[in-house]
């Protein structure tokens, strides 16, 4: 954005992409301590910057600053390490060596990242032909009603084929060993009734059972009735 910004009619503006970047990390960025860093070197150094060349440059510095603290740390991938970009091997010219001091090339540096992200060097694949979007699922009430139509054109033709034509069942087929014998409403295992799995036999039982329940506690209770008659009279003879 920092490159591109000359042919967005902002150019007038000392560093307004920088301006943008920092009240969108202060407002909407998830990581609230990158945010408080990008805001400390934000309100330290950012009134320096007086030109878009300089932007591009305050940027990159705070991008290898930032490299160069989280190198090594537990948030570092082993297979793309945090080390300051570009690399030699991607840009020697951008690395000097004085005194056995590394230096940086800010002009090199410069005229890399301008090539880098320019707008050239930039695919806009997915801008002008964007991905194909996924097939829309087809509707079950259109593909129902045909496989329906399907299927009893199906059936009117099997009915109107003659006998002859019937295909001879083959042996140990299900048509030569006879429909399942019909369990019967009546007698045998009984009628099944109220849905739970009781029959007439089942029925037959619980009223007997509770036929006998009831003669058990009459008689229950005539004995206890008798006994508590007779204990009185002795108590009364006694007495």
């Amino acid at each position: 954005m920092c490159v591109c910004v000359c042919v967005s009619g902002l150019e007038g503006e000392a560093a307004p992409v920088l301006q943008v970047m920092r009240r969108y990390i202060r407002t909407f960025f998830g990581c609230e301590e990158c945010g408080r860093h990008f805001e400390t070197a934000a309100a330290s150094s950012l009134e320096q910057v007086k030109n878009r060349d300089q932007q591009i440059l305050w940027l990159w510095n705070q991008h290898n600053r930032v490299n160069t603290r989280l190198s090594g740390a537990l948030s570092d991938d082993p297979l793309f390490p945090k080390a300051p970009w570009p690399s030699p091997a991607l840009c020697p010219s951008c690395h000097e060596e004085k005194n056995g001091v590394h230096l940086w090339n800010q002009n090199q540096v410069l005229g890399f990242l301008r090539h880098h992200y320019g707008a050239s060097n930039l695919s806009p694949r997915y801008s002008l032909s964007p991905p194909r979007l996924p097939a829309a699922l087809p509707d079950p009430v259109r593909t129902v009603q045909p496989q329906a139509e399907h299927r009893g054109a199906a059936a009117v033709k099997g009915a109107e084929r003659k006998p002859e034509e019937q295909p001879e069942p083959r042996p140990g087929h299900p048509a030569l060993r006879g429909k399942p014998e019909e369990v019967p409403e009546h007698g045998g295992r009984g009628v099944w009734v109220l849905g739970l799995g009781f029959n007439s036999v089942d029925m037959s039982l619980c009223v007997v059972l509770y036929a006998c329940s009831c003669l058990f506690l009459m008689l229950l209770f005539f004995f206890f009735k008798f006994r508590s008659r007779r204990w009185k009279r002795r108590h009364h003879l006694h007495v």
